[in-house]
């Protein structure tokens, strides 16, 4: 009964939002590295970081996108649950995400574009956000131009803002992009990878051009 009880309170807490670890340290105590989840670093003579701080069964679909964007070109920052189950238990939220080695990418990098993901089963949207608003300014007009691939572009992102100086895609040399992406976009690209290149492909010329 107390067991049930505990399961019953975290899947509350989480199902509000509200993280199991307040940090990557709290993290580290009771989860292991390499089974319960592993960290991707490519670290590139690039100016630009993509990171996916929620990949793996966290936020299903979020590291194959950022793997995406990034290509051989950009640096790439992946925290991936691998857990058989319970891997939203891993999710610390981008303030208060501070595992070292992206600290250490972010500082190292003149900007950064972070990958989301968030529950939206019907419509394909990507919410442009992030504490950079030229840059914020010139993914929407890029998403917006591709008025054929039926995704929907919401900016300013007022769900998820992205903006507040804490949040990891803020921490690089410049503020960054946050990009929050659909369950139904997510989906789609794995019935559609070519669409998962596509979309790739404007977002990387948006950031580096």
């Amino acid at each position: 009964m107390i067991l049930q009880l505990l399961l019953s309170g975290l899947s509350l807490a989480l199902a509000a939002g509200a993280d199991f670890y307040k940090n990557y340290d709290e993290l580290s105590k009771a989860e292991r590295e390499g089974v319960d989840y592993r960290v991707v670093v490519h670290q590139r003579r690039a100016p630009l970081t993509v990171l996916a701080i929620h990949g793996g069964d966290i936020e299903i679909g979020t590291s194959d996108f950022a793997q995406a964007i990034a290509g051989e070109d950009s640096s790439l920052y992946l925290f991936e649950g691998i857990k058989h189950t319970g891997n939203s238990k891993l999710h610390i939220t981008s303030t208060h995400f501070d595992e070292p080695r992206a600290l250490a990418m972010a500082a190292g990098s003149r900007g950064c574009l972070s990958i989301h993901g968030f529950l939206e089963t019907v419509r394909s949207v990507v919410c442009v956000g992030g504490g950079n608003p030229v840059m914020r300014k010139k993914m929407t007009d890029q998403l917006t131009a591709a008025t054929g691939l039926g995704i929907e572009v919401e900016s300013p992102c007022q769900r998820f803002g992205g903006d507040d100086a804490k949040n990891i895609v803020n921490r690089c040399q410049n503020p960054g992009v946050q990009l929050e992406t659909s369950t139904a976009l997510r989906r789609r690209f794995d019935r559609d990878p070519a669409l998962r290149l596509e979309l790739a492909r404007i977002i990387r010329k948006a950031m580096v051009d």
